[in-house]
């Protein structure tokens, strides 16, 4: 699943209803994000902006739930 946080100062909460699907497990969730809105990678800091895990997601009966960080583009992996 890919989810974004457009938000510029708040984390969003996240709950999605995963009916009909066998997943149990959430195998990752990664965020890309930085705290400054205007951070960027390049050639002399190739690093600045990269994926990171993120804690605390969960799926429970059958419902995701997350919080998106400000500002971040999000993956979350599902078995």
């Amino acid at each position: 699943m890919f989810a974004v946080n457009r938000g510029r100062t708040e984390p969003l909460p996240l709950d999605v209803t995963l009916s009909g699907l066998e997943l149990t497990t959430v195998t990752e969730h990664s965020a890309l994000t930085d705290a400054d809105p205007d951070a960027r990678n390049t050639l002399t800091d190739p690093g600045r902006v990269t994926p990171h895990p993120v804690e605390g997601t969960a799926l429970r009966d059958g419902t995701l739930t997350a919080v998106l960080e400000p500002l971040s583009w999000n993956v979350i992996r599902l078995a």
